[in-house]
């Protein structure tokens, strides 16, 4: 069982190795290989669905346009 907490940035970590890793980073790793240089985990519905599915490589800019479009979603709901 691997021990959970929210960063101050609000993304799930897990304990493992005695570090806190970023599950998020960790999913992409284990599904989708290692992080093309110059390219981050983005987060297509928002950083509390860290499956598989939900995650992809980008750029920065499209990692912040992901989101804003998510935040004007959850403002419409």
């Amino acid at each position: 069982m691997l021990t959970q907490h929210r960063d101050r940035d609000g993304y799930w970590r897990v304990k493992a190795g005695g570090k806190w890793l970023p599950v998020h980073q960790l999913v992409m790793l284990a599904f989708t290989g290692r992080c093309p240089a110059g390219q981050e985990v983005r987060h297509l519905r928002g950083q509390d669905d860290n499956s598989w599915e939900a995650l992809c490589y980008g750029t920065h800019a499209e990692n912040e346009a992901d989101k804003k479009r998510v935040k004007q979603i959850m403002d419409i709901e």
